[in-house]
């Protein structure tokens, strides 16, 4: 009897409708994920872009300015380099003797003990 009593219940349209509308529910829980995964796919390629733009722009600053800093370096540079040419030229003497005491210290220095 109980038997009976379940497949008339399992048969009867409501439990046939209550079924289809689960079913109906979970199509649409579904598509309603699946759409906001594929928003949350765009958005994430948007961001992509975005970073590999932004990144592109800061890249170009610091190599700008790596320029600047080498320009830098070579300017001081050339300006050293002439002020000891012109310490050189004024003070012949001085320079040939702190040329010989550098030559000294070097060679002990690299030479080592003996």
């Amino acid at each position: 009897m109980a038997k009976e009593m379940m497949k008339d219940i399992n048969g009867s349209d409501a439990v046939k409708s209550a079924k289809g509308a689960d079913v109906s529910v979970l199509r649409d829980d579904l598509k309603t994920l699946k759409d906001d995964a594929q928003v949350v796919l765009d958005d994430a390629k948007i961001l992509s872009r975005n970073l590999k733009s932004e990144g592109r722009k800061q890249l170009s600053v610091a190599e700008e300015r790596a320029k600047e800093a080498l320009e830098d370096a070579k300017v001081k540079g050339r300006d050293q380099m002439e002020a000891m040419a012109k310490f050189v030229q004024n003070n012949p003497g001085q320079s040939i003797a702190i040329a010989f005491v550098g030559g000294i210290i070097a060679s002990m220095l690299l030479g080592g003990r003996r």
